[in-house]
C-alpha cells in the first residue's frame, strides 16, 4: 500500500492560545495543514473580555505554499497588542464540488484527496465532541463556562446551578 499525499495530522487541529505582538503579522507557519485557506477561522480575546470572538474576517490567510495541502500564515488588518490573546482553528467547509470522475471513470487520486478531506472534517468533529459540555435534556441552569485566570480553577456551585471561578488549590 502506498503513502497517502493526503496524511491527516493526529493533532487537535488548532494553535495553542498565542498572543500579539503588536504588529500584524505574519504570524505562522501553522502547525498542520489545511486543503484551502477559507477552512481557518482566527479567534482573538482582548484583556478583560471573557470569551474569544471569531476574528476571520478581520485578517488574511495565506498558504505557505502553492501545495494542495500545506500550512499557513495569518496576518491581522490591524497591529495586534501583547495584551490580545489568539488562536486559528481548522473549520473544514464542506461544500465543495468534487472531481473524483471524469469521463466515466473514478481518478484515484482525485478520490483520496476526497476522502482525506472528509476525514479531516470528522477529526475536527470528535475535537468539538470532546471539549463539549454535556448536561440532562430536563437541566435548568447555567452552562456557561467563565474563563479562568492564571490562579484560579473551575468550581461548580450546586445551589446556583452554575459553574463559578475558584481560587486554585
Amino acid at each position: 500500500m502506498t503513502a497517502s499525499p493526503y496524511p491527516l495530522p493526529r493533532e487537535a487541529r488548532e494553535s495553542a492560545i498565542l498572543v500579539g505582538d503588536g504588529t500584524v503579522g505574519p504570524y505562522g507557519p501553522s502547525g498542520y495543514k489545511v486543503f484551502d485557506t477559507a477552512d481557518v477561522a482566527v479567534f482573538a480575546r482582548a484583556d478583560g473580555e471573557e470569551v474569544f470572538t471569531d476574528v476571520t474576517d478581520d485578517c488574511t490567510i495565506t498558504k505557505t505554499s502553492a501545495a494542495t495541502y500545506d500550512t499557513f500564515s495569518v496576518t491581522f488588518d490591524e497591529a495586534i497588542p501583547a495584551t490580545t490573546d489568539w488562536y486559528h482553528q481548522s473549520r473544514r467547509i464542506h461544500e465543495r464540488l468534487i472531481a473524483a470522475s471524469k469521463g466515466g471513470g473514478i481518478s484515484t487520486a482525485e478520490l483520496e484527496k476526497e476522502l482525506s478531506k472528509q476525514a479531516t472534517v470528522l477529526s475536527e468533529n470528535r475535537r468539538d465532541i470532546d471539549r463539549s459540555l454535556r448536561v440532562d435534556p430536563e437541566f435548568v441552569g447555567s452552562s456557561l463556562i467563565p474563563a479562568l485566570q492564571d490562579a484560579e480553577t473551575l468550581v461548580w456551585d450546586a445551589t446556583a446551578k452554575a459553574f463559578k471561578r475558584g481560587p486554585s488549590t
